[in-house]
């Protein structure tokens, strides 16, 4: 539904804003949200029963989220694993490769907020990995599964003789949602000044990790 870069993985209130972003988009909720207990999930699962909450179903009100441990999904275990095989090892070697080096150093906040100005378009990555899973064909299922593309399974339902199980979620209640999701957005002046400096020399951000790396370089000796 949604693959996200983010500045963090544990803050309730960014996890929530990426689910209402979902829910705005598709003018609807899931009869039913399950969720690891994660702290970072507790909002999100009291958002999920808000929007259900006038259903009459026997998953409307509380019963709209449930806890289960991620290891027992395992099919999100295996997506997990073959994301990482695929696509984010690569990211996660290159940047332990700086750290080694010195070229990073982890905690100083100079160099965090630089990496991620510089480095904030692996979200283009991302979006590759989802559209490429959300359109391939799955094949002949071995397990409780059925055949097609996720896409197709998803917003055709009905032709694959399943049911849309999306609850529609009044444009009020998504208006009321609105503003203290949209307040959870991170704003740094670190991010301001390295926008400053690009205009400053005329320099656009990058679009590789080769331009982005040279970028980072610059910007630590600029700021430092």
């Amino acid at each position: 539904m949604w693959l996200q870069v983010g500045r963090t993985n544990n803050n309730p209130v960014v996890m929530v804003r990426y689910y209402y972003q979902c829910v705005e988009e598709l003018g609807g909720c899931p009869r039913q949200l399950r969720t690891d207990p994660g702290t970072e999930n507790g909002v999100m699962a009291g958002v999920q029963c808000y929007l259900r909450a006038n259903g009459t179903d026997n998953l409307a009100g509380e019963n709209a989220h449930c806890y289960g441990a991620s290891t027992a999904n395992e099919r999100i275990e295996c997506w997990w694993s073959h994301l990482r095989c695929s696509r984010t090892s690569w990211w996660i070697n290159f940047f332990k490769e700086l750290r080694d080096d010195g070229v990073l150093i982890c905690g100083r906040i100079l160099h965090d907020e630089c990496l991620w100005f510089c480095f904030c378009d692996i979200q283009q990555d991302l979006d590759f990995a989802r559209m490429h899973w959300n359109t391939h064909r799955i094949l002949l299922p071995t397990f409780d599964t059925v055949p097609g593309k996720p896409d197709e399974l998803f917003f055709l339902a009905e032709e694959y003789g399943g049911v849309d199980q999306l609850q529609p979620v009044s444009n009020t209640k998504i208006e009321e949602l609105q503003s203290p999701c949209d307040n959870s957005v991170v704003q740094s002046e670190y991010q301001d000044y390295f926008e400053y400096v690009l205009e400053l020399n005329g320099l656009s951000k990058p679009t590789n990790w080769s331009d982005a790396l040279s970028l980072f370089k610059y910007l630590v000796q600029v700021a430092g």
